[in-house]
C-alpha cells in the first residue's frame, strides 16, 4: 500500500469519525472571537477595555472548571460510529 493510499484511508477514518465538522465548528468560532475582538476595541477606551479582558480573563478561567473535559468527551463520543440507542445513553 503507497504512502498516498495510507493518507486517504486515514482521511476517511478521520471524515466518517466527525474530525472535519468539529475541526470547522472550532475554526469558525475562533474567526468570529477574533473579529468580535477587533470590533471591542474599537469601540472602547484602554480603561474600559482593560476591565473588559480582566473580566474575559476570570470567565475563561471558570469555565476551565466547569466542563472538565466533558464537552470534548461528547463530542467524541456521538461522533463514533455506534447504534444510535447507545448514543442517546451517558452513563
Amino acid at each position: 500500500m503507497s504512502i498516498r493510499d495510507t493518507l486517504a484511508v486515514q482521511a476517511k477514518n478521520l471524515l466518517n469519525r466527525g474530525f472535519f465538522h468539529i475541526l470547522g465548528s472550532t475554526l469558525t468560532n475562533k474567526l468570529i472571537v477574533f473579529a468580535s475582538n477587533i470590533l471591542i476595541v474599537r469601540f472602547l477606551t484602554q480603561d474600559e477595555y482593560g476591565v473588559f479582558s480582566y473580566a474575559n480573563s476570570i470567565y475563561s478561567i471558570v469555565l476551565l472548571f466547569t466542563g472538565l473535559g466533558l464537552i470534548s468527551g461528547l463530542l467524541q463520543f456521538s461522533s463514533e460510529k455506534r447504534p444510535v440507542e447507545e448514543k442517546f445513553e451517558i452513563q
